[in-house]
């Protein structure tokens, strides 16, 4: 069975056509929420359909091309995927803005490196009369993952709920605790080359940190809100009030400080398995998401949990899969960056 995949750039936007093949530790695991049913993007082709014609398929290109206003300006290629034959190429080798098509390459890269069982952990140690809420890098959890608030939520995220029910059943009854607030498993870094300056204001992206709530969210029930410039301090302050509401006495505010290596862990919640991260980071074309595996990756591939070191490990990761030199030029792992570029064949590699 012959099989085609398409993928063309035009400016900004990278498009691809592709058919669908058929064929960490953590205290409280997510409910189980099955995963939504979807029907066959294309119909499966007959055993004895021909192998595609490059005449054929340039046949139905070109009249696809003439579509794009800039059409003359689209690069992009078309293989088959059971022999990787080009049937029809344009400039395809050269690097165009990939937009949310770089997602694509993250998205298989993590998988590859990370393995479909990797999972986000938050968790809360304790020294004395203090307790550290410890970011791992989790950009899914929320407040709360009950089915009365996410009813549509896949995969069910884990809650800080939970994480503040756990913490307030090992602490000692009647005692008083402050709390600080541990995000150094990801260094603060300016953003990079090429993100606009209204990203978080206009909610596509909250600045990377190692602890996030509802995404960073203003208002989390809207998937558009505008993001908080301070992460840490939005969930430290939804932590302390779920805290007071299981009756812990929590002193002073949150203040950041990394947890000592003698802090015992007395709570922890993980995010649902990389598998159901994966299909949420490309159905909702999830930044947050696609940062936070970069992320994750770099330390994986020995690298600082920076922007440079996800663009490292991503070059790294995705060098096996069939993406060569002078392919990949970024400078994230989301596409946000105007100043990214990725070749179509580099996209052709990866889906094929």
């Amino acid at each position: 069975m012959a099989l085609a995949v398409a993928v063309v750039a035009t400016g900004g936007a990278v498009f691809v056509g592709v058919d669908r093949l058929h064929s960490s530790s953590q205290t409280t695991p997510p409910a189980a929420v099955p995963a939504p049913v979807r029907a066959p993007v294309l119909a499966a082709l007959a055993a004895s359909a021909p192998p595609p014609a490059q005449a054929a398929v340039a046949a139905l290109v070109r009249p696809a091309l003439s579509a794009f206003p800039s059409g003359e300006r689209v690069s992009g290629t078309v293989v088959d995927v059971a022999t990787g034959k080009t049937l029809w190429s344009r400039g395809a080798s050269t690097p165009q803005p990939p937009a949310s098509t770089l997602k694509l390459l993250t998205a298989a890269a993590a998988l590859r490196t990370l393995g479909p069982s990797y999972r986000f952990t938050t968790t809360v140690r304790q020294v004395g009369n203090t307790v550290y809420l410890v970011g791992g890098g989790d950009p899914t959890i929320v407040e709360s993952a009950s089915p009365d608030d996410v009813p549509a939520s896949y995969p069910r995220p884990a809650s800080l709920t939970d994480l503040a029910t756990q913490t307030a059943a090992r602490l000692p009854v009647g005692q008083p605790v402050r709390l600080r607030v541990d995000t150094t498993a990801w260094p603060t870094a300016a953003l990079p080359r090429g993100w606009a300056a209204n990203y978080v204001t206009e909610g596509d992206i909250t600045p990377p940190s190692a602890l996030e709530l509802d995404g960073g969210r203003l208002r989390p029930s809207d998937f558009d809100s505008p993001r908080t410039a301070d992460p840490e301090g939005q969930a430290a302050e939804a932590f302390v009030a779920l805290l007071r509401k299981d009756g812990v006495t929590v002193n002073g505010r949150a203040k950041p400080r990394k947890a000592p290596p003698a802090a015992t862990q007395i709570a922890a919640v993980a995010s649902p398995p990389l598998s159901a991260l994966v299909q949420r980071l490309l159905t909702d074309s999830d930044n947050d998401l696609a940062e936070a595996l970069g992320r994750a990756l770099a330390v994986k591939e020995g690298q600082p949990p920076t922007f440079a070191g996800e663009v490292t490990a991503l070059t790294t990761a995705l060098a096996p899969l069939g993406v060569g030199p002078g392919e990949l030029s970024t400078q994230d792992s989301s596409g946000l960056s105007h100043t990214d570029a990725v070749a179509p064949t580099a996209l052709v590699s990866v889906l094929r």
